[in-house]
C-alpha cells in the first residue's frame, strides 16, 4: 500500500486526469475515496477477461490472426485517444496493463493504468533526482537502472516495476534524467513490444540467450530488437513485422504516429478478411492433382475455411 495521506482527491490533477479520459478503449476509472488508514483506494471498471498477457500465453488455442490484430486495434485507438486528444503519454504501456472484456460476444481490449501510473510514482518519487543535475544526475540514473536491471532475471515477476523494461524505449533507458524527460514515440515502441508478444506469443527477449535485465538494457541500447524468426515472417500477416520494427526504430523521430499504426492495423484486418474470404471460395473447387493439391489436403482446407469463416462472423458480429 502507498502512503497517500498527502494526496487531495478533490484537486490532484492527475485524478482529473482519469475523470476526464473517457473512451471505450480505456479502463474507467469510476472513483477514488479514503480509508481509515489515511490512504486513497481507486474503484475501476471491472474486466472479465484478465488481461492480454494471460491471452496471448495462456491460451488453451493458438488465438487467430484475425483475433490478434482486432485487438492490437483496439490499443492502438485507446493510445491514439490519449495522444491525440489529451496530449498525454502512458508511460508504462504493456501487455499486462491492456486489460480484456466482453462486449457484445467479443472479446475487446482497453488500456489500463494510464494515470494511475503517475499518480503513483509522484507519490513515492521514484525516478525524480533532487539537487542532482548534468554528468552526476546521468551517472545517478544509469547506476539506479543497472542495479534494478541486475537484480532481476528475464523470467522474473513482470507486474513489477523492473519488468518493464523489456517494453521500455531506449531514450528512457539512456535519459539523463531517467523517465523525466520523454514524448509520445516511447509509447509507440512500448506498442512494438506488444506486437512482437502477438506475434510470438510470448515475452519480449524470451527467445534470447540473455537470462538478465542488464543484458536486456545493453542490446536496447545498441539498437538490438528481439530475434525473428523464418517461421514469424511465413505465418505473420504481409507487413506485419516491417510495421513492428519501424515502431521500435532506435531514433524516436523515426517511428511513425499511434494514428497511422491504427490505420495499418484496420488494413491487415482488412486483408485478413479478404484472404479468408478468397479461401473459402477456392477450396470450394475440386482438388487438381496438377497443382499438387492432394484430396486430403483439399479436405484440410475446406474445414480450415469454415473455421476462418466462423471466426470472421464472430469477429464481425
Amino acid at each position: 500500500m502507498f502512503n497517500t495521506n498527502d494526496l487531495a482527491i478533490d484537486d490532484d490533477p492527475e485524478i482529473e486526469f482519469l475523470k476526464r479520459a473517457r473512451h471505450p478503449r480505456l479502463v474507467m476509472f469510476l472513483g477514488a475515496g479514503r480509508m481509515d488508514t489515511g490512504n486513497v483506494f481507486m474503484i475501476v471498471e471491472f474486466c472479465d477477461q484478465g488481461d492480454l498477457a494471460e491471452y496471448l500465453y495462456s491460451s488453451t488455442a493458438v488465438p487467430s490472426w484475425i483475433s490478434r490484430i482486432e485487438l492490437l486495434v483496439d490499443v492502438a485507438v485507446g493510445l491514439t485517444y490519449l495522444h491525440l486528444v489529451h496530449d498525454s503519454v502512458h508511460r508504462d504501456l504493456k501487455s499486462g496493463n491492456v486489460l480484456l472484456a466482453t462486449e457484445r460476444k467479443r472479446i475487446r481490449a482497453k488500456i489500463a493504468d494510464f494515470g494511475t501510473s503517475k499518480v503513483l510514482s509522484r507519490l513515492t518519487k521514484i525516478n525524480k533526482p533532487q539537487e542532482i543535475t548534468g554528468e552526476a544526475q546521468e551517472k545517478n540514473s544509469t547506476e539506479k537502472l543497472y542495479q534494478l536491471a541486475k537484480r532481476s532475471s528475464i523470467s522474473s515477476n513482470m507486474t513489477t516495476d523492473i519488468g518493464t523494461i523489456l517494453w521500455m524505449a531506449p531514450e528512457v533507458m539512456a535519459e539523463k534524467r531517467i523517465m523525466a524527460y520523454y514524448g509520445q514515440p516511447i509509447d509507440v515502441y512500448s506498442f512494438s513490444m506488444i506486437m512482437y508478444e502477438t506475434l510470438i506469443l510470448g515475452l519480449p527477449w524470451s527467445r534470447s540467450k540473455k537470462k538478465f535485465m542488464v543484458d536486456i538494457v545493453d542490446a536496447v541500447l545498441a539498437g538490438k530488437r528481439p530475434s525473428v524468426c523464418e517461421a514469424d515472417v511465413e505465418t505473420a500477416p504481409e507487413g506485419f513485422i516491417a510495421l513492428m520494427h519501424h515502431c521500435s526504430s532506435q531514433q524516436p523521430d523515426e517511428r511513425p504516429v499511434i494514428r497511422e499504426i491504427a490505420d495499418r492495423l484496420h488494413g491487415f484486418s482488412r486483408t485478413l478478411a479478404r484472404g479468408e474470404h478468397f479461401i473459402q471460395t477456392s477450396s470450394a473447387r475440386q482438388p487438381s492433382k496438377k497443382n499438387g493439391v492432394t484430396k486430403k489436403n483439399h479436405e484440410k482446407l475446406i474445414q480450415k475455411s469454415k473455421l476462418q469463416e466462423l471466426e470472421m462472423k464472430r469477429v464481425m458480429s
